[in-house]
């Protein structure tokens, strides 16, 4: 089985702990959604290309500026968002799934303070873990 990194990885401090984790292999860019709270677990297979990676960079530039960031918006799949709560220190994660089951999911996650350097490290380890990306 191949080697997945956890490309994205949201859990929260809180003692009730959602989590959103998108594990992807680097040499073929196949992962899958994984959500998992008290209330609703749930998985999604997803295939990913060259863009969708440059996209998510994009996605964390939007968070760093606290705009709200959606990653795979344009594609006819599955669509993951990320917005800060204006009035909390929370984010709300919202997984669509526009094909295949047509489900959503919308979790608030309590991040630490380091979570999004945390996802520009993690971002920085896939490419340069992934021949599709590198060159």
């Amino acid at each position: 089985m191949p080697e997945r990194i956890d490309l994205i990885s949201l859990q929260s401090t809180w003692a009730t702990s959602p989590t959103v984790v998108v594990s992807v292999d680097p040499a073929s860019l196949e992962g899958e959604i994984v959500v998992d709270t008290e209330f609703v677990k749930g998985r999604k297979k997803v295939s990913l290309h060259s863009d969708d990676i440059a996209e998510w960079a994009e996605v964390l530039e939007a968070l760093d500026g606290e705009e709200t960031g959606s990653w795979m918006e344009a594609a006819s799949r599955t669509v993951l968002t990320i917005e800060w709560d204006d009035e909390y220190d929370y984010l709300w994660v919202t997984v669509e799934d526009r094909v295949g089951s047509m489900a959503t999911v919308r979790v608030q996650v309590g991040p630490d303070e380091y979570w999004l350097d945390d996802h520009f490290d993690r971002l920085a380890r896939f490419r340069e873990a992934s021949p599709k990306l590198s060159g």
